[in-house]
């Protein structure tokens, strides 16, 4: 279980000045199914009167956090994006609802120090940063001035001046679809750099506080000051209680003259600097006095009393107006009074003010278990839909998709994000899985089969085998191949990765290029035709499609790897429920019996037209341009490294890489290169990401860059400036006297080495600490630890001889000095 002790979160909500509480704020920790441990913290702002406005609030953030608990998917800005659009077309369905708007933090706990913060918005709801001491603003309005600024069609100046530049261009339940905004836009110069940083997220620090508000905790009154400034919300950003804190910024904009609800999901990151920004943790008065106090106040001012529990706003102004004009008045009492006030301000303005209420659905009530964690012979769960329910698949048995797509989640034990291997079946298709380890997946593959493999992290990958070609193996690692099995042809294409083959069990494998088509006709007398061609677009877009209905990785933001093959401008095609159509069946082409004078390869070419005048080749396919084709060039691409010899013979390289492309000419083919644009031989990797240490700007990966870390391969903590630090006290542990005990001083009393925090004799006189009376001064056993220079076992300090032996300490006269000196 990942540690989540270092995040607290609290959300709240009050009416303000309205009639109908139309805010909903919540903050709540989910396992999906997906295997994901997310801290949620939401804030939805509803709009609609009566009570459709509180609906259309409620629905939105139960139905985005259900839908969150229930996803498979494991791309977290992903996930996000989707569950918001499930929540508008369910408002949107829903008669009784109003429209809301949408602020939400997902904090994903990755295995980072304080996990990574991912965002998304639709409407006016704020989501703020505070770090390193500055109020950050991370996503943005969605209105008509922002839009036409970020468009780069008007200045600010132009855009605010409009009289419609506050109207929100986005909102929940207003269309059909909708499209929620991940981007970080905090210094961002554009949306795609905004959107670019939302999808990889940002990692919490030490300190962060971070939170999603409604408008009516940021707008500015009339006087043009926001109701909650930068230094109210700084003043408490570091507090040690998030719930007192998240009712102190509504204090504040409720005391400022709100003209709406305000509502806060609020989250803190743990932190030494920590600390109560109570103004009443110091000399607090007991409150029997403060009530009498206040009483004798308002009857000195006004002759009337108010009990809190049951005042309006505006007596709650004029009260607080009272109380001041009185502390102005009791010079003596003043920082009292002030103290009371405050308490009685916070707590009566979290008293809820009750609003309409209505039935939630019965669609929010489920709450599945995560994914389970699978049991040993099992290979794991197949899916019929996006988010329906697994079913586990056993090893050895035949997986099958009959009318409809699905997809199969392969895996050991617990699912991780960092290692995955999907399989991807179009109708009909059959599969079996042989063995799945921590480092490769077996699988089989059936006649009249249609497949998609998507997988990463394992160090073998999948070893496919084909029924219609038991001796031959297919592989494929951090890669996509697709595989269509018919009864007398392949196909195997390879969109991204390192894909290889090998026609002998046990033989040599060989590449097969990303962008390139494998067809393996099979002929009557079981001899094999192979050849290679260019994959088909037509082929990307089918698979991409597929992908995209089951939300493979990269599919929906940005392009999934069949889909990035796709030209521009090309649209991916829209998702649909199901993809039921089947793929083209490879055929063989007639041959004729004999050839003529004019075409004596039977090609259909003629002679004067043939690049290959004597070698069937109908497509008369030339890779490298040179006028002679693939099937009669002995140099395909033109490399000079001959085609037996090459292992990218479609695609001109090198020879110190085997022939294949090699940018940064350190040896290491690009397609296996962890740095292609770097001189690399070794293939160093620290960290083991997929970035070698010759680009990786963090060898250890423990978040400070190497230009700073001062240990740049032993991952460490910023405090110690990147160093390991195991008792967090910012010295690292190579320099650090005591380890495993915090002691930034380092005080060492004996100079032995060892911190006085660990030493169990700090002044080395071999008396232990626990029994010595003078633990930082070298003394002797005799005199319980502590000095005594004439060793009478008295101990200097105490001795009218110290330097004369008189164990008696005999004094005759009484003058301190014994009678021995």
């Amino acid at each position: 279980m990942i540690d989540t002790s270092h995040t607290t979160a609290f959300a709240a909500a009050d009416i303000g000045p309205r009639e109908i509480l139309e805010d909903y704020s919540v903050t709540e920790e989910v396992f999906t199914m997906g295997g994901l441990h997310l801290r949620l913290a939401i804030v939805c702002d509803g709009v609609g009167g009566a009570a459709s406005g509180e609906r259309a609030a409620f629905i939105t953030a139960q139905t985005v956090i259900e839908f969150i608990r229930n996803s498979t998917d494991t791309i977290v800005p992903r996930l996000l994006t989707d569950a918001i659009k499930e929540a508008n077309r369910k408002v949107y369905n829903d008669s009784t609802a109003g429209k809301s708007t949408i602020a939400m933090i997902a904090i994903h706990y990755d295995g980072s120090p304080y996990g990574r913060a991912y965002i998304a918005s639709v409407g006016d709801s704020g989501i703020f940063l505070i770090r390193d001491g500055k109020v950050r603003r991370l996503n943005t309005e969605h209105n008509v001035a922002n839009d036409m600024i970020w468009e780069g069609r008007a200045t600010p100046e132009q855009a605010f001046a409009l009289p419609n530049a506050w109207h929100l261009t986005r909102a929940i339940g207003v269309n059909p679809d909708v499209e929620p905004d991940i981007g970080f836009y905090y210094n961002a110069t554009n949306r795609q750099e905004a959107r670019q940083r939302g999808k990889a997220g940002i990692l919490l620090e030490e300190g962060d506080t971070i939170w999603a508000c409604s408008d009516g905790l940021t707008d500015s009154g009339e006087n043009g000051i926001p109701y909650v400034t930068d230094e109210d919300f700084l003043r408490h950003a570091l507090d040690d209680n998030v719930e007192r804190t998240a009712r102190m910024y509504l204090t504040y904009a409720l005391r400022s003259g709100t003209h709406d609800n305000v509502s806060i999901a609020l989250v803190f990151v743990d932190s030494k600097k920590r600390h109560s920004t109570d103004p009443n943790a110091r000399g607090r008065i007991s409150m029997p006095l403060i009530v009498a106090f206040l009483v004798l106040l308002l009857i000195a001012i006004g002759g009337s009393a108010f009990f809190f529990s049951t005042q309006s706003n505006e007596e709650k102004g004029a009260l607080e107006e009272q109380i001041v004009a009185a502390e102005q008045t009791q010079v003596a009492l003043q920082r009292a009074v002030e103290e009371a006030t405050q308490t009685a301000i916070a707590i009566q303005s979290f008293t809820p003010t009750p609003s309409a209420t209505f039935t939630p659905s019965p669609t929010f009530t489920l709450t599945p278990s995560p994914l389970p964690t699978l049991e040993a012979g099992n290979a794991g769960y197949s899916f019929a839909g996006r988010n329906t329910l697994p079913e586990v698949v056993a090893i050895g048995q035949v997986v099958e998709a009959q009318e409809a797509p699905i997809y199969v989640s392969a895996f050991v034990g617990e699912q991780r994000s960092d290692r995955f291997s999907y399989y991807y079946l179009f109708p009909q298709s059959k599969v079996r899985f042989f063995d799945v380890t921590d480092t490769k997946v077996e699988f089989y593959v059936r006649l009249d089969s249609d497949v998609f493999i998507q997988n990463q992290g394992y160090v073998e990958g999948t070893e496919v085998e084909l029924e219609q070609l038991p001796a031959a193996r297919f592989s494929a690692r951090n890669a996509c191949m697709s595989i269509q099995q018919t009864e007398a042809n392949i196909a195997i294409t390879c969109f991204s990765g390192t894909c290889e083959y090998t026609f002998e069990r046990g033989g040599d494998y060989n590449l097969l290029e990303p962008g390139q088509t494998m067809l393996v006709e099979i002929e009557e007398n079981n001899e094999l035709s192979v050849r290679e061609v260019e994959l088909d677009i037509d082929e990307a877009r089918r698979y991409d499609e597929l992908l995209v209905e089951f939300s493979a990785p990269g599919a929906v933001i940005g392009k999934s790897c069949a889909g990035v093959w796709i030209p521009e401008p090309t649209a991916t095609p829209t998702p649909t429920a199901t993809n039921t159509r089947r793929p083209p069946t490879p055929t063989r082409t007639p041959r004729p019996a004999t050839g003529t004078d004019d075409d004596p390869d039977n090609d259909g070419v003629p002679t004067g037209f043939d690049n290959c005048p004597n070698n069937h080749n109908s497509d008369q396919k030339d890779t490298d341009g040179d006028g002679k084709g693939d099937v009669c060039d002995g140099d395909d691409d033109n490399d000079g490294i001959a085609d037996g010899l090459d292992a990218c013979s479609k695609v001109a390289g090198v020879a110190s890489a085997q022939g294949c492309p090699d940018a940064d000419g350190d040896g290491v083919r690009d397609s296996q290169d962890n740095c292609p644009n770097t001189p690399n031989p070794s293939q160093a990797n620290n960290d083991g990401d997929s970035q070698g240490d010759a680009c990786d700007s963090d060898d250890d990966n423990d978040g400070v860059p190497d230009s700073s870390d001062q240990c740049p391969t032993q991952a460490g903590q910023a405090s110690a400036q990147g160093c390991p630090d195991a008792d967090g006290d910012g010295v690292r542990d190579s320099l650090d006297n005591c380890p495993s005990v915090s002691n930034s001083s380092q005080t060492d009393t004996d100079g032995d080495g060892q911190g006085d925090a660990c030493d169990s004799d700090d002044d080395n006189d071999g008396v232990p600490d626990s029994s010595d009376q003078c633990p930082t001064q070298a003394g002797q056993a005799s005199a319980q630890g502590c000095p005594d220079a004439d060793g009478d076992g008295v101990r200097d300090s105490l001795d009218n001889c110290p330097s004369v032996s008189n164990s008696s300490q005999t004094d005759t006269d009484g003058d301190g000095q014994g009678d021995a000196c």
